[in-house]
């Protein structure tokens, strides 16, 4: 998580509902957005799956690839779809709001 920029980090503090979450887990995230979340942690968009799954693959290829389903016709991820994609980023590679918080912390 260290060296996102802050827009990314701002992102990803909407994404795993932290206590820094400006927007209170009440805001949609716009589809490009994510992409653009994942890409900047290191992933490969593969938007060319079946239907309207996507894939992610990850910096590390040991690691699995993730899929999630891309809102349409509206690309909007509202809150609870949006909590839904941090559960599975959580079960396949541990992100959390406590390792990122430790991550961003900056010592003063």
């Amino acid at each position: 998580f260290a060296g996102l920029s802050k827009r990314t980090s701002e992102l990803m503090h909407q994404l795993l509902r932290t206590s820094e979450d400006k927007k209170q887990g009440l805001a949609d995230m716009r589809w490009e957005k994510f992409v653009k979340l994942m890409e900047d942690m290191g992933f490969t968009y593969v938007p060319s799956t079946a239907g309207s799954r996507v894939r992610f693959d990850p910096p590390n290829p040991r690691d699995r690839s993730i899929s999630f389903h891309k809102p349409h016709p509206d690309p909007t991820i509202h809150p609870m779809k949006l909590k839904d994609f941090a559960k599975k980023l959580r079960e396949y590679y541990g992100w959390n709001e406590e390792a990122f918080l430790k991550s961003t912390q900056r010592d003063d």
